[in-house]
C-alpha cells in the first residue's frame, strides 16, 4: 500500500481506531503504520495487519447521516457542483437535496 492512502479501520479498538478514517504514514514488514485522530482529536499512529482495512478510492469519504449511520459517499466536489446547478444538473450526491 503506497504511503498517503486512505484507509477505513475495520479492527481495533472500539472507540479509539474501529471505524475510523486513517492514512497509511508509513511500512513495517508485513504491517502498515496508521495516522489517525484519536477520541480526544489528537493524531495517533499504530501499526495494523493490511488485512483489518479496507482501502478507500479516491473520491470517496465515510460521511454521518442524519440519522447518525456512517455511509461511505462519493465525495462532493464544491467547484463541480456549482457548476452543475448552474447547467440544472441535479446530483445524487448532492448533500441539499430533499429526503
Amino acid at each position: 500500500m503506497p504511503l498517503g492512502l486512505h484507509v477505513l479501520v475495520l479492527k481495533g479498538v472500539e472507540m479509539n481506531d474501529l471505524g475510523q478514517m486513517a492514512v497509511i504514514s508509513g511500512v513495517a514488514g508485513s504491517q502498515v503504520v496508521i495516522s489517525y485522530r484519536g477520541p480526544t482529536g489528537t493524531i495517533m499512529t499504530r501499526r495494523k495487519r493490511r488485512s483489518s482495512l479496507i482501502r478507500m478510492e479516491e473520491g470517496v469519504e465515510l460521511a454521518v447521516n442524519a440519522e447518525g449511520w456512517p455511509i461511505i459517499r462519493a465525495s462532493v466536489n464544491r467547484e463541480t457542483t456549482a457548476e452543475n446547478e448552474d447547467r440544472g444538473v441535479v446530483s445524487a450526491d448532492d448533500e441539499s437535496r430533499a429526503q
